[in-house]
């Protein structure tokens, strides 16, 4: 008798914390679920980046990551293409492929693509006049933004914010003053840590984020 309770509390064991138990089951679907939300999360921020570039809308100081640039460039081709196959279904579209929906997205996104772009070159140390350059603007947008902060603001990389870009309204000095002056005034001014807009020392709480002034590191 004893024999066959021992029996059963092993097979009851090897159900529980064996291979295909229960346990086993229970924590594939958790780690499905954990993968799942993972997903979702990296969803929610590349659509952080299409319109974090909305928000900046006609902002042309300032930096922008090269993911910030991709992200917009590839949300208005898929959202184009997209009005298209509707413009085709609907039968509204010219010759070229083209409808009035395509049209009036493009003249909504027209600003703020040329915004992002100039952005995308001061990334790279460049005035955002090279984004009229064939070619080789293709290959500034292309390259990693430069490390650290330059002349055109803050490295959007070191600066929190929505996927790591902030609120670029600022722009530092390359080369900084050293007369007593100056350093007096640039002891004064600080920079948001939570979206990089400058500040006066005494600040409690900032003007454009609202959140309470930390200082950048």
């Amino acid at each position: 008798m004893e024999n066959k309770k021992q029996d059963w509390l092993d097979k009851l064991c090897d159900q529980l914390l064996g291979k295909g138990s229960l346990l086993d089951a229970i924590d594939t679907k958790i780690k499905t679920k954990e993968e799942k939300i993972i997903i979702k999360e990296r969803q929610i921020k590349k659509m952080n980046y299409y319109f974090e570039v909305f928000k900046k809308y006609a902002v042309f100081d300032g930096r922008a990551r090269r993911k910030e640039y991709w992200m917009f460039f590839l949300f208005n081709f898929l959202i184009l293409l997209a009005l298209s196959i509707i413009g085709k279904i609907a039968d509204i579209n010219s010759e070229d492929g083209w409808n009035f929906l395509n049209g009036i997205y493009w003249l909504a996104t027209v600003i703020p693509l040329i915004a992002v772009g100039v952005r995308r070159m001061h990334d790279v140390n460049k005035s955002g006049w090279y984004l009229l350059i064939p070619i080789y603007n293709l290959i500034l947008a292309c390259t990693d933004g430069t490390r650290g902060n330059n002349e055109y603001g803050l490295d959007p990389r070191e600066v929190g914010g929505v996927g790591g870009v902030y609120n670029q309204n600022i722009k530092i000095t390359a080369k900084p003053d050293k007369t007593t002056n100056t350093a007096m005034q640039h002891d004064n001014i600080k920079y948001c840590g939570h979206c990089g807009v400058r500040h006066t020392k005494d600040t409690k709480f900032c003007s454009s984020c609202g959140k309470p002034f930390r200082e950048v590191e």
